[in-house]
Parts: C-alpha cells; structure tokens; sequence
C-alpha cells in the first residue's frame, strides 16, 4: 500500500471525528565476556577465516565446500564482541549471543539444524525485553513489547505462518484488535467495543478493519488499528449526543471516500 493511500484512509478516519506486564527482563544485561583477540578455534576439517581485533571483526571455520561449521564470532571496531555462536555444516548450530557495542545482551538463543529450539529473545538497549519468542515442535509462541514495557502483539505461528488468535495493544496497553488467522490468512478481526448502534459506522468500522488486515502492510497496521480504536471511541462519544444524527451521513461520506481511495488494493468494502 502507498503512502498515500494509507494516509488517505487516515483522513477519511479524521473527516468523520471532525463531523461529530510483561514480566521483567532486568537483570539480562550482565557484562559480556571480555573480547577474544585473534582468530577461532576449528574443529578438525575446517580452516580458519577471517581475524579478530584489532586486525579484522569476524572470525569463522570453513569446510572446504565453503560451508561454516564450528565457532564464529564477530566485533565492533571498538574491540567489543558483536556476537558469537556456531554452525554445523552451513547451519545456525547451539547458543548464540549478540551484543549492543556497550556491553549490554541484544538477543540470545538457542538453534538446532538452522532452527529456534526454546525460547529466543531480544532486548532493547535499555535491557528491557522487547521480543521472546517460544518454540514447542512446529508450534512458536510469539511475544513482543513496546519501548516502556507495555505488551504489543501476542499470538502463535504454525510452521512459519500465523494461526489462531493474535492481540495487539497500543503503547497505553489499550487493547487494538484481536485477529483471527488461519494457518497465515485472516478469517476475522475483532474490535473492542466496535459497535456504536450506528449502521452506517459500524458497517464502515468492519469494512476499514478488513482493509488493514488483509492489503495494509504490516508495517502500518498498528498505527491505522489505534486510530482506529480512538475514531470508534470518539463516535460512542457523539453517538450518546445531539451530534448523534450527523454520524450516518458523515459514516456514509467517508465509507465512498475510503472506498475509492483503496480500489486499487482490492479492499473489500
């Protein structure tokens, strides 16, 4: 989607509101090994690549097919590890660790044959958890965080792809959106309290929301979701009001403006 598409279902949002813990990650952020000068150890049937400081930032073992296997590891220009883990046979292999160039754990966890096995986790600079994800067989368990500590979206993918109920929450922790998938394609999106009694607004509610689900990259759901959410709650607002009878041709105008503002996506409207 253009920018100027997602900006003109915005605008179409504001046309009519004119017309009317997660747990704690501290304690994460221990000081990292001191840095490791010169070149890795490899295991038998390998050669050694690359040099650590203050020579070179990245050091890795080779099978002479140029496969990695064994230990890799790699520094900022400081002298500071960027990162450290293994392959084995050109795959992710064993712990990997990676770093903010003060010290502080970036992300850490755990691969086998190129895959995620248990929990993987990401953390803001701050130390403070901003993504864990959780993987049981096929199944991974999807957690993340804004800045602060408030929860952002939580849900499971399926062999890669999303599946079952999702939430979102904006940076208050109000919640969004609740988004039904199946197996990567969504089948429905619930709203909070979406329904305002006014057929032409909630028929304009459900329709918007379709459009960001299904043709919004993702990228831009999140803002549109809490627009959304605080355009719902200024209608329930007027709904309860003498601004109650503007709402339907004022739901009206901006359900043909959106429409045609997104023809070219596809939306359903």
């Amino acid at each position: 989607m253009s920018r100027g598409s997602v900006a003109v279902l915005a605008v179409a949002v504001a046309l009519v509101v004119g017309a009317c813990s997660r747990g704690s990650a501290r304690g994460r952020t221990t000081a990292q090994p001191s840095p490791t000068k010169g070149p890795v150890s490899c295991p038998g049937g390998t050669t050694a690549r690359g040099e650590g400081p203050p020579a070179g930032e990245r050091a890795w073992c080779e099978l002479p097919d140029g496969r990695e296997h064994g230990p890799m590891r790699t520094w900022f220009p400081t002298g500071k590890k960027r990162s450290e883990g293994s392959y084995r046979e050109g795959k992710l292999e064993g712990e990997w660790t990676s770093w903010y160039d003060d010290g502080t754990v970036r992300t850490r966890g755990r691969y086998s044959d190129g895959r995620v096995v248990g929990t993987w986790s990401e953390y803001f600079a701050d130390g403070e958890l901003a993504l864990e994800v959780v993987r049981e067989g096929e199944v991974t368990h999807h957690r993340s965080f804004h800045p602060g500590g408030k929860r952002w979206k939580q849900g499971d993918y399926v062999s890669g792809r999303e599946h079952g109920k999702w939430s979102e929450w904006d940076q208050s922790g109000k919640l969004l959106a609740e988004i039904d998938y199946d197996m990567g394609v969504v089948r429905g999106t619930k709203v909070p309290n979406a329904g305002i009694g006014v057929p032409e607004c909630d028929r304009y509610i459900d329709a918007y929301m379709r459009c960001i689900d299904n043709k919004v990259p993702e990228a831009a759901r999140p803002q549109m979701r809490e627009a959304m959410a605080q355009t719902v709650e200024a209608w329930r607002q007027a709904a309860a009001g003498p601004a109650r009878d503007g709402l339907g041709p004022a739901c009206i105008a901006a359900y043909d403006a959106a429409k045609q503002a997104t023809s070219s996506m596809g939306c359903e409207w």
